[in-house]
């Protein structure tokens, strides 16, 4: 349970920075500017902001599992089906990353209250470690593996990557 909740931290924030390794194919992809092309991660992190006003306290009430699941479902549909890997737009990728950012910001407010939950207080703080260490893991990470992507691959390889 503990390595699947660190492991859906470390795509959470892995697919925050996923973006800043592609602008430019993105920029030149959506006709935008690169500076715009920044606003694909700003949206996604406005979305990590509004996520947790609602499911930190649904988990509460209806369980930590149904949301998870519920998250990662919309996390999926919107990172795949509709508008990362197929967007004909740049107005509809600013959408898509600002859903899947609410939608994934689930695993950063409802992971340490799995982790309270199924370890006693003195082993605690090792589990505590792993989230917090994949906290900072995924955004240095991934700018390194879309660059290397990017050398081959078109900037959608990039998103692919985070499925």
């Amino acid at each position: 349970i503990t390595t699947v909740a660190i492991s859906l931290v470390m795509n959470a924030t892995f697919s925050s920075s996923a973006p800043s390794g592609a602008f430019r194919g993105i920029s030149n992809d959506l006709h935008v500017s690169t500076e715009a092309a920044g606003l694909v991660t700003t949206l996604f992190l406005l979305g990590y902001c509004a996520g947790p006003l609602f499911w930190a306290p649904l988990s509460e009430f209806y369980g930590r599992r149904w949301i998870f699941y519920i998250s990662f479902t919309i996390y999926f549909a919107f990172a795949f089906g509709f508008l990362w890997a197929s967007t004909p737009n740049f107005a509809g990728f600013l959408v898509g990353r600002f859903l899947t950012g609410t939608a994934v910001s689930a695993a950063l407010t409802n992971a340490p209250g799995i982790l309270a939950d199924i370890w006693g207080p003195v082993v605690r703080g090792n589990a505590m470690i792993l989230f917090a260490t994949m906290t900072f893991v995924g955004p240095a990470l991934e700018p390194v593996v879309s660059g290397f992507i990017q050398l081959k691959e078109t900037w959608r390889w990039t998103f692919y990557v985070l499925l």
